[in-house]
C-alpha cells in the first residue's frame, strides 16, 4: 500500500492507538461519558493523532444516537486536522459526515452522498474490497462458512483501519451471517450488533432455538448485553432479545431487565432510525409476565410516569408515537405484580381511555383495562366499568363488544338496530365502483384503501377493522331476524364479490360462520350451496390475484388459499347440525384434509373444530394431520384436538395421539411443541390408565423444555 493510501489509524502514534482501543471498549460497555472525557484529555497534539481521536469521539456519539454532537466534533476537531493530511483522509471524513447528515435528515446530505460516491470513484478507491466480499458470499453459498470467515476477518480489519463507518458496518453484517452459518452464535450476535443488522435478529434467534441449549443462551446474552450499550448497538441487541425471549432462562431475566430499564426511562424517540427507548419496551413486552414482582413494579412505575404516558391528547394532525409500545408492555407486566398495586395502575390508565384518547392505541388501552379487571377482582372491575360506561357518553364499537364482560347494560334495541344498519351499509361499501369525478365514501373503520383506475372511473376497495361486525356477532341473540338475514346476506355478497380484497372476503366468511346459529335451516342450506364452489377453489379471482405479478404488496391483503380455507370453516359451522348437509360436508372435509396445499389442509383442521360430534374417521384424519409435513398445518390439527376434548379416543387413537405428541416434542418448532403440550395437557384427565405412564413421561419432557411457552403450556389446571 503506498503512502497516500495508508490508513490514518496506521499513522497514529502507538500510545494513541492503545487509547482508541481502550476507550472504544469502555464506551461499548456502558461508560461512554468516561470514554469521551478520556479521549478529550488524550493530549493528541499531532494532526494525525488528533484526527483519529476526533473520529472515534464522533463515531461513539453517532453510535449513541447523538448525531448533532457527532457532527460538531467532525467539523470542529477532525476537519481542521484532515485539511493538512492526504486525500484519503478527507474521503473518510466526507463519508462519515454524510452518514451523520443523513441521520439528522439534513437536506444537503442526500446530495452530498452521491457527490462523495463520485469523488471516491474518481479516486479509484473503495473502503471495502468488493471482490473479497463476493468471494465470501460464494463460499457461504457452497457451505464453506470457515472460508468465508477467514476472508471476512481480513476485510473487517481493513475497514476498521480506514475508519469508514458505513463500510465497517457492512462487513460486520456479512461476518455475522458467516458466523451464523458456522454455528458461532455468540460471535454472530456480537458482529450483528456492530453491524446494526436488525434484519438478522430472527435468523440468529432461529439458530439459537434449534440448539435447545439454555447454557448457550446464557453465554450469548450475558456477553452481548455487556457490549451492546451504545444506543445503536442496544437497538439491535434488543431486537435479538425480543426474538429469543422464549428461551431466556429464568435466572438471567433480572440481568436482561436491568439492562433494558435505563433505556425504558429515556424520553427521546429520535429523528431517524430505530429508537433505543422503544426498542427497550418492545424487548420487555414478551417477558413482562415472567419478571420478579419487584422488577415488574419498577417497570410499571417507569411506564405510568413516562412523558409519553402523561402527554396531553394531541390535536387531530399529531399522534403520540410509541405510546402503544408502553401499553403493550404494561399489559404483560400487570400479571407479575401483586393485586394491591393494580388500583394505582388503573388510575393512571383510565384517562387514556377517556380524556387522552388516541385512535391507534385505544384498543391497547381497553385491552390493558380488561386484563386489570380480570386480575383485580369484581370491585376494581366495577370501578373501571363505571368510568368507561358513563350514561351520558356514547358507547363506541369496542365497548359495545365488551358490555357483557364488564357486566354493564347491553346496547338498547334501538342502538343495536342502528349499529346493525350502519355495519350492513359499510359492508356493501367495502367495494365502491365510482364514475369519473365521484368521491369514495370514507368508512369509519377504515384501516386503508386501494384504488384501481377503470375505463369508466375508479374502483376503491376499503380494508376495515371489523370492530362493528364483531360487536354485532357478540350481541347476535338480541338482533331481530330481519337484520340477521340482512347481515348474513351482506356478508355472503361481499365474500363472493370478486373485486373485494381477500382479507375482507375471509373476514366476511368468519362473521357469517359466527352468525349461522341464528339462521334457519333453509337459509343455512342456501348459504352452504353458495359456498361449496369456493370451498373447492372454484371461484372468480380477485383483482389482487389478477395483478399478482405487478402488485408487490398483494400478500398483505390476504390470498386465495386462506380465503378457501375459511370457506371450509364456514361450511362446517353452517352445515354440521343440518342433516341434509352432513353428507356433502363430509365429502368436502375429506377432500380438504388430503389436499396437496398446506393452507387448505390447515383450513380443514380448523373446520373440524366446528363439529362437536366428529366421528372416528374424522378424528383419525385430524390425528394424521398432527404429523403434517407443514408445521402450521400440524399446529392447526393439534389445536383442533385441544379445542374438542369431547372427541372420544379409542385405545388405538390414544396410541396414535401419544406418538404424534412424542414426534412434536422432538421438533425444533417451538409453536408446534407448545400446541402439542396444550393438547396433551387438556386430555390428561381422561387418559387411559394403561397409557397414563407414557403420557406422564411426555408431559414431564415438556415441563423441562428450553422454551418458557412450552413449559407454561404443560402446566395442569390444578398447578
Amino acid at each position: 500500500m503506498d503512502a497516500l493510501k495508508a490508513p490514518l489509524i496506521d499513522r497514529a502514534s502507538p500510545p494513541v492507538r492503545i487509547t482508541l482501543v481502550r476507550e472504544r471498549v469502555r464506551a461499548m460497555r456502558g461508560h461512554i461519558d468516561d470514554a469521551l472525557t478520556s479521549l478529550a484529555q488524550s493530549n493528541a497534539t499531532y494532526p494525525k493523532d488528533a484526527a483519529v481521536v476526533g473520529l472515534l469521539r464522533a463515531e461513539l456519539l453517532y453510535l449513541n444516537h447523538e448525531s448533532k454532537r457527532a457532527l460538531e466534533v467532525l467539523k470542529q476537531e477532525v476537519l481542521p486536522q484532515v485539511n493538512g493530511l492526504d486525500s484519503l483522509d478527507r474521503l473518510v471524513l466526507e463519508e462519515n459526515m454524510v452518514d451523520v447528515g443523513l441521520d439528522l435528515w439534513a437536506p444537503e446530505a442526500f446530495k452530498e452522498f452521491y457527490e462523495v460516491v463520485d469523488r471516491r470513484k474518481i479516486a479509484g478507491f473503495e473502503f471495502s474490497d468488493s471482490e473479497a466480499l463476493q468471494s465470501a458470499f460464494e463460499a457461504l453459498s457452497k457451505g464453506k462458512a470457515d472460508k468465508a470467515i477467514s476472508t471476512l476477518s481480513s476485510e473487517l480489519i481493513r475497514c476498521h483501519r480506514f475508519g469508514c463507518w458505513r463500510a465497517s458496518k457492512r462487513v460486520a453484517t456479512a461476518y455475522a451471517v458467516a458466523c451464523i452459518k458456522a454455528g458461532a452464535l455468540q460471535e454472530a450476535c456480537y458482529y450483528a450488533t456492530l453491524g446494526q443488522a436488525d434484519q438478522l435478529a430472527e435468523e440468529i434467534a432461529s439458530a439459537i432455538a434449534n440448539r435447545r441449549d439454555p447454557n448457550l443462551v446464557r453465554r450469548v446474552v450475558r456477553a452481548s448485553i455487556s457490549d451492546a450499550n451504545l444506543r445503536r448497538h442496544f437497538v439491535t441487541m434488543s431486537k435479538i432479545i425480543a426474538q429469543i425471549h422464549d428461551f431466556l432462562p429464568d435466572d438471567i431475566l433480572s440481568e436482561v431487565v436491568n439492562w433494558l430499564l435505563p433505556r425504558c426511562r429515556e424520553t427521546s424517540i429520535g429523528v431517524m432510525g430505530p429508537s433505543g427507548m422503544l426498542a427497550a419496551w418492545e424487548a420487555l413486552t414478551p417477558i413482562g409476565d415472567r419478571l420478579p414482582a419487584g422488577l415488574a413494579l419498577e417497570a410499571l412505575d417507569i411506564a405510568i410516569a413516562h412523558p409519553l404516558w402523561l402527554a396531553e391528547r394531541p390535536d387531530q394532525n399529531r399522534v403520540l408515537v410509541g405510546r402503544d409500545k408502553l401499553l403493550k408492555a404494561v399489559i404483560h407486566l400487570v400479571h407479575a405484580v401483586a393485586p394491591e398495586h393494580l388500583e394505582r395502575i388503573t388510575e393512571a390508565t383510565l384517562p387514556l381511555a377517556v380524556d387522552r384518547v388516541q385512535n391507534h392505541d385505544y384498543p391497547n388501552v381497553i385491552d390493558l383495562l380488561c386484563n386489570i379487571s380480570e386480575l383485580g377482582g369484581p370491585v376494581l372491575k366495577a370501578k373501571i366499568a363505571a368510568v368507561l360506561y358513563l350514561p351520558d357518553r356514547p358507547m363506541n364499537r369496542i365497548l359495545a363488544q365488551l358490555s357483557d364482560f364488564f357486566e354493564k347494560t347491553r346496547l338498547t334495541s334501538e342502538q343495536l338496530c342502528r349499529l346493525a344498519d350502519n355495519v350492513i351499509a359499510e359492508t356493501y361499501l367495502q367495494v365502491q365502483r365510482l364514475s369519473s369525478g365521484e368521491k369514495a365514501v370514507e368508512l369509519p373503520e377504515r384501516i386503508m384503501w386501494m384504488n384501481e383506475p377503470r375505463p369508466s372511473g375508479e374502483l376503491v376497495v376499503t380494508i376495515g377493522s371489523g370492530v362493528g361486525s364483531v360487536a354485532l356477532v357478540r350481541h347476535r341473540e338480541q338482533l331481530d331476524r330481519e337484520r340477521i338475514e340482512r347481515l348474513a346476506t351482506a356478508n355472503l355478497a361481499m365474500a363472493l364479490e370478486r373485486d373485494n380484497a381477500f382479507v375482507n372476503r375471509e373476514s366476511q366468511l368468519a362473521q357469517l360462520a359466527e352468525l349461522s346459529d341464528q339462521l334457519s335451516d333453509e337459509r343455512r342450506i342456501e348459504i352452504f350451496r353458495s359456498l361449496v364452489r369456493v370451498a373447492r377453489g372454484e371461484f372468480q379471482p380477485s383483482r389482487e390475484e389478477r395483478e399478482a405479478n405487478s402488485a408487490p404488496v398483494r400478500g398483505h391483503f390476504g390470498n386465495a388459499e386462506d380465503f378457501q380455507g375459511m370457506a371450509i370453516v364456514c361450511l362446517a359451522a353452517i352445515g354440521f347440525s343440518v342433516p341434509a348437509l352432513a353428507r356433502k360436508l363430509h365429502s368436502i372435509l375429506e377432500e380438504s384434509l388430503t389436499d396437496s396445499r398446506p393452507k387448505i389442509r390447515r383450513g380443514a383442521y380448523d373446520a373440524t373444530r366446528k363439529v362437536p360430534d366428529l366421528k372416528e374417521p374424522g378424528i383419525l384424519a385430524v390425528l394424521i394431520g398432527t404429523r403434517d409435513p407443514d408445521n402450521s398445518a400440524a399446529i392447526a390439527a393439534f389445536a383442533a384436538l385441544a379445542g374438542r376434548p369431547e372427541w372420544r379416543f379409542t385405545k388405538s387413537l390414544w396410541r396414535l395421539f401419544l406418538l404424534s405428541v412424542r414426534m412434536a416434542s422432538q421438533s425444533n418448532d417451538v409453536n408446534l411443541r407448545r400446541h402439542a403440550a396444550i393438547a396433551l395437557t387438556g386430555r390428561m384427565a381422561i387418559a387411559q390408565t394403561k397409557l397414563r405412564a407414557e403420557a406422564d413421561e411426555l408431559l414431564d419432557a415438556f415441563r423441562r423444555d428450553v422454551a418458557y411457552s412450552v413449559r407454561d403450556a404443560s402446566r395442569l389446571p390444578n398447578g
